[in-house]
């Protein structure tokens, strides 16, 4: 009978450590969609475009701006477009242009999805 119990105590034990390992990483997702704001939207005039800091200025608030390197080359993953909505080189950007910013704001700041000019 002791072996019994001790056979169920060790099956609970399972049971206990297969479920948890089920439910952490949705607590980990959780905790990192908490982390983030809903969508951010600024439309401002530009003050500073840093494209080698992967950062800009707008309305005095720093946002950061999402790149990557592929095959030795800067990838941007913030879309930089024109008044129609197309794809343009960020370094076409200059201070003063009115854009229209849309990102995330997370714990680190403002992380800009699209940067878009509009006069």
């Amino acid at each position: 009978m002791n072996k019994r119990m001790n056979i169920f105590g060790d099956f609970r034990t399972f049971v206990f450590f297969f479920c948890l390992f089920l439910i952490a990483p949705g607590l980990a997702s959780a905790e990192r969609i908490s982390e983030k704001k809903p969508v951010f939207e600024l439309t401002a005039r530009v003050m500073l475009l840093d494209l080698m800091q992967d950062k800009a200025i707008i309305a005095e608030r720093e946002i950061a701006l999402k790149s990557h390197i592929e095959k030795g080359q800067k990838v941007w993953d913030t879309s930089f477009l024109d008044r129609q909505g197309n794809q343009i080189s960020p370094s076409l950007f200059r201070s003063r242009d009115r854009v229209r910013v849309t990102g995330m704001e997370t714990k680190e700041g403002i992380v800009a999805e699209e940067i878009r000019l509009m006069d």
